[in-house]
């Protein structure tokens, strides 16, 4: 009996045992795990970039990381909300450009005084020009200028490596050897000799005193970006004399004694200026040392028959020049350099000069390449050496078009530094600005919880 007894015991414990597993399979248990960390981290971020762009500071705090910080920290402190942040931009020029520049130590030197520091839609831009060869290329850069005679033949898979980074190329050199123009600058930069085109003729006619602007037709263009950056960011030239008075001619004199005196050097002539008190600037448009004209911000005015902008004044430091739509320049392409965009693509050639022509017969229709500019793989361009016999022929204008092109082949994805995360999200917003240029750009917000 004791041992049925025990049968019968061991036969329950298996069918409650089956029972539990079959409840288990046939009902299971549900669990519920809420996301309300993530929805926090979400309607948190939308927030904050909301009341950025209400109170009109989010193009500043796009590009200002220090004031982005003290915002952030006063509206989602860390020691409250455990919430730590990072930014970035894409689309536009970074707050800080880092220029690759395969050039000798003038070069470089002479680079950072002209461009060092740009002012665009109210906020600064600086251009950080560092020393590099071509292998390797100096990777923490956003574009690479070489300047002068390369041999880029050996380098090839470089240059090629840091196009596909979304890194642009900008070279200066005249070209106007046989053996200037190899296989590489014709991959890179979509160049090659007019005479193995088969255009219709590629004779040079009397250079023509001017170059010109190939206006694009289209934004789709790849001339655009460059032609835009052209006419649309102020040169800034700065006024680092203190003078006491100057010959104000027949205007109204400066009723400050805080005056400040500087050179703009536009089509090979060097005009005198004079900023008074921060308000006004005076110009000498004649070569005589007597002012001629009085500009007040956002005014335009004329010299040598081209059309400018006072974009702005600040302080006594410098001034902002806009060279607007229509800007000739003195002819600087050399002239036995005779080049044309490899695929025939006019809107490829950014500045030339005049027409390539046939005496008697009219001009052709195909232009005579100063810049031409090539998107075949990222961004790169090519530009006629406008200081080929010393630094100091480059005048404001060429200081301008250089910049143009750099920040226009520059790397355009910025990111803050980030920290270590256990979770994180981004919101992204799309914003403009246009004070001086119309600036279309993304920013991401980001913000996460620590390890």
């Amino acid at each position: 009996m004791k041992n049925k007894a025990f049968v019968v015991i061991l036969e329950m414990i298996t069918v409650i045992a089956a029972l539990l597993v079959a409840f288990g399979i046939l009902f299971p248990g549900f669990f519920y795990q809420n996301r309300w960390e993530q929805a926090f981290i979400i309607l948190k971020g939308r927030d904050v970039v909301t009341t950025m762009d209400r109170l009109g500071a989010l193009y500043q705090y796009s590009f200002n990381e220090s004031a982005l910080m003290d915002f952030l920290n006063k509206t989602v402190p860390t020691k409250l909300t455990n919430l730590i942040h990072w930014s970035g931009t894409s689309g536009t020029f970074k707050p800080l450009v880092t220029v690759a520049c395969v050039c000798t130590e003038a070069q470089k030197n002479a680079l950072i005084s002209w461009i060092g520091r740009l002012r665009l839609n109210g906020r600064y831009i600086d251009i950080d020009v560092v020393s590099s060869g071509l292998n390797p290329i100096y990777s923490a850069s956003d574009v690479l200028l070489i300047w002068g005679d390369q041999d880029l033949t050996p380098y090839k898979t470089n240059l090629q490596d840091y196009l596909r980074a979304g890194k642009g190329i900008v070279e200066i050199m005249d070209l106007n050897g046989l053996g200037d123009l190899g296989d590489v600058q014709k991959s890179i930069f979509g160049i090659d000799k007019c005479s193995a085109l088969s255009l219709p003729t590629c004779n040079i006619v009397g250079p023509p005193p001017e170059d010109i602007f190939v206006k694009p037709d289209l934004a789709k263009r790849t001339t655009y970006p460059t032609y835009k950056n052209f006419h649309h960011i102020p040169m800034s030239v700065l006024a680092p004399n203190e003078v006491a008075s100057f010959n104000n001619g027949a205007l109204a004199a400066c009723a400050s004694t805080n005056i400040n005196q500087g050179i703009f050097t536009m089509r090979g002539t060097s005009n005198t200026f004079w900023i008074c008190n921060g308000n006004s600037v005076y110009f000498d448009t004649t070569g005589d040392n007597v002012a001629d004209i009085l500009v007040l911000p956002n005014n335009q005015f004329t010299i040598d028959g081209q059309q400018l902008l006072l974009s702005f004044i600040d302080g006594n430091v410098r001034i902002g020049i806009t060279l607007l739509d229509g800007y000739k320049f003195k002819n600087f392409i050399h002239s036995d350099t005779k080049l044309y965009p490899i695929d025939k693509d006019v809107f490829k050639i950014l500045l030339s000069d005049g027409n390539y022509t046939t005496s008697p017969n009219p001009p052709s229709e195909n232009p005579i390449p100063v810049v031409i500019v090539n998107g075949t793989i990222s961004r790169a361009a090519w530009i006629s050496n406008f200081a080929r016999t010393s630094l100091s022929d480059a005048g404001d204008d060429h200081k301008l078009l250089l910049a143009s092109l750099l920040l226009w082949a520059s790397d355009k994805k910025h990111i803050s530094t980030l920290s270590d995360l256990r979770s994180g999200y981004l919101t992204s917003y799309v914003n403009i600005a246009n004070q001086n240029m119309y600036e279309v750009y993304k920013f991401d917000l980001g913000l996460g919880f620590p390890f």
